[in-house]
């Protein structure tokens, strides 16, 4: 639009369009009604005959106003486990003479500051200049690699090898090492060290910032655990049995026998078979044809067998088995739990508080399903069926292999 207004506006011309405008498309023309949808037709037949089934209309209406929010919640005072949590707070502070300290973490240490450079490590400058200092007296020293890849390095046995220029090629099993032997190192003490070892390059100790190894102070077995010992030795005291588990003997009682057996999941076949198989895929695939194996009613022998008696196969039951365990045994009751007692308790408070009686009701069970088995079928399957069987008239009958229904 801009390049047109600066043309226009050069050229001292205003451009028209040399076409008519198209025109819009129709709109608000006659629509033939062919009658009201089959879908619809159904859903409405089938939402009356539901209705009248279960005596229930459906309400397709709004919905109602949204459930209460923001009303008020009585406060039933501090939970026993925060409680027990500050208590032992409390006397763990007081024993260690130090106080929990539960605020933020400090800031971390900082990162990607400026790094200043000093110029090049003095030992890189000393090898670059021996080896410079060497090159000039005994020529360039030029490494390559032997067929292996590895490196060919010069030896300390110059007489065995020569000057060792770039034109040697020593195998990797032969070539020459630079490892220093024990008679070229001089095992004499250090004068920068004493006779207690070099301790001017350790490490400086630093503290943790926090402690450890502190006594931390035992408040008792928790009440729950113990509730679990008095009840294991008051059930023991009545069967007259001890409770054993993690033992070697209750391993052994218990221990699963075919967990040791290595079972083959997925045994090969017969040889027999796997060539049968074999020849009979030739031979459908040489012929273009599925052999179906389709048994007949008129083949099945439906008469009784005659290695069973008139009671049935029975011998063929497995064996009764003790289990090993007792079952069905008197189980001792303990009271309510003291969670329950302290929702029940809540309970009755917040009933009180509010003046209404807190009524449980169980909801009815929910109709089962219903089959419209008398319902017809869908034209275009009833249609399926006869052109189907006209074609069956005329080909013969159509075994669809249960592989091919998808």
């Amino acid at each position: 639009m801009k390049n047109l207004a600066y043309a226009e506006e050069y050229h001292k011309h205003e451009m028209q369009a040399s076409f008519e405008a198209a025109k819009p498309p129709p709109r608000d023309y006659f629509v033939p009604h062919f009658g009201e949808d089959q879908d619809i037709k159904d859903t409405k037949k089938n939402t009356a005959y539901a209705e009248a089934y279960h005596h229930h209309v459906y309400d397709t209406s709004p919905a109602g106003p949204p459930p209460p929010t923001n009303y008020f919640v009585p406060h039933f005072g501090e939970d026993t486990d925060i409680s027990d949590t500050k208590s032992n707070i409390a006397k763990a502070e007081k024993s260690l003479g130090h106080e929990y300290d539960t605020s933020a973490p400090a800031d971390p240490p900082p990162r990607n500051y400026f790094v200043p450079h000093f110029g090049e490590d003095e030992d890189l400058e000393f090898t670059k200049r021996n080896i410079a200092s060497a090159e000039k007296k005994y020529g360039v020293w030029d490494v390559k690699r032997d067929g292996n890849g590895a490196w060919i390095l010069p030896s300390v046995e110059a007489n065995q090898y020569g000057n060792f220029k770039g034109e040697n090629n020593w195998p990797s099993d032969k070539m020459p090492s630079l490892v220093q032997t024990d008679a070229e190192i001089n095992t004499e003490s250090d004068p920068i060290c004493s006779s207690a070892g070099c301790t001017q390059y350790k490490h400086k100790k630093k503290a943790l910032g926090y402690d450890i190894d502190y006594p931390v102070p035992h408040f008792g077995t928790d009440k729950d655990i113990n509730d679990d010992f008095d009840s294991i030795a008051l059930a023991e005291k009545m069967v007259g049995h001890k409770f054993q588990i993690g033992t070697a003997a209750s391993k052994a009682k218990w221990k699963n026998p075919a967990k040791e057996v290595d079972y083959n999941f997925a045994p090969k076949m017969d040889g027999d078979v796997i060539s049968t198989q074999k020849n009979l895929a030739d031979a459908e695939e040489k012929l273009g044809h599925k052999w179906d194996l389709v048994q007949l009613n008129s083949n099945v022998n439906t008469e009784s067998d005659p290695i069973c008696s008139s009671a049935g196969c029975t011998q063929y039951k497995h064996k009764a088995k003790p289990l090993g365990y007792d079952i069905d045994y008197p189980v001792p009751h303990f009271g309510t739990d003291h969670l329950i007692n302290q929702s029940n308790a809540s309970l009755d408070t917040a009933e009180k508080m509010l003046g209404h009686k807190w009524v449980w009701t169980k909801p009815e069970p929910a109709d089962p399903p219903v089959i419209y088995s008398h319902k017809a079928m869908d034209p275009d399957i009833v249609d399926s069926m006869q052109n189907l069987k006209s074609q069956e008239a005329v080909h013969g009958k159509w075994n669809l292999a249960p592989d091919d229904y998808f």
